[in-house]
This record gives C-alpha cells, structure tokens and sequence, in this order.
C-alpha cells in the first residue's frame, strides 16, 4: 500500500494540500472523533434533560484539564462571555439560548474573520437561523432594551 500511494503523484500533490491547509486551521477541537452532540448530549442536565448551550459547549470541547487548545478558541469563548454579559447588563436581564447562541456565533466570525454563514460550535448538519428569525429575535431584544430603558 506504501509503495502504490508513496509513488502516485496525485496522491502525494493532495497530501500535501490537505497538510497545508489543516496547519491554517485557527480553530481546534478536543474531542477526537467524538461529534458535538454527543458530546451536548453526555453533558446534559440529569434532572430537567437540557443539553448545555453554544458557549459551555465550545469550552467543553475545546478545552482539556482547564487548558485551552489554542488562544483563538479561548478567544471567542472570552469575547462571547464577555458580549452576553454586557447584553444582560443593558437589558437587566438573562438572556435567551437564541440570543446567546447569536451573539456566539456573532463573536466566533468576528473573532476568527470567518466570512461562512454556517453555524459554528455544533458540528456536522448544524443549520443557520432563517432571515426572519434572525429579525424577530432582534425587534424583541430592542423592545427588551426600550422596556428596561424606560423602567
């Protein structure tokens, strides 16, 4: 098998195409070849059945023994904590899974210079909100914040 792969052009050309582009990747993952819903799923609450959102999530999967797998992971995961936690502060108020998984998916493409509108932190066959989603959450956070405003 050596010898039939070490001697194919082709094969070695794509090797080396595939080594090149998984050393660009900013982004690393702890969980080997365990998916994110599994991984979701194994975590969840063992009384109510909820599965932990998209920011535990992240560090439960890019994180070992309390250490973090590269900066950039550490990265998105500070700056999406930090942005819910001044988001609760303007509103007086927790937020919800949606709204939190938006501002964390905001945070990852802001913070990796990600330019793909596919969801980041759940792995294979994740889907993106639909437009009008997107909008509705963002006509509730506003009258969330003019409520509090004039309150």
């Amino acid at each position: 098998m050596i010898e039939y792969f070490g001697t194919d052009l082709k094969f070695q050309e794509r090797s080396q195409k595939n080594t090149d582009n998984r050393k660009k990747q900013k982004k690393k993952h702890r969980i080997g070849s365990k998916s994110y819903s599994q991984v979701s799923f194994e975590k969840r609450n063992p009384e109510t059945g909820e599965e932990p959102d998209c920011i535990p999530l992240w560090e439960l999967t890019h994180t070992k023994n309390a250490t973090w797998s590269n900066t950039e992971s550490q990265d998105v995961y500070d700056k999406a904590c930090e942005e819910v936690k001044n988001k609760e502060t303007e509103t007086q108020g927790l937020l919800s899974d949606e709204q939190r998984h938006n501002i964390f998916q905001t945070t990852y493409k802001g913070t990796l210079q990600c330019k793909s509108s596919q969801p980041r932190g759940y792995g294979y066959m994740a889907k993106p909100s639909t437009g009008s989603e997107r909008i509705r959450i963002q006509i509730e956070e506003q009258a969330r914040a003019t409520t509090a405003f004039q309150q």
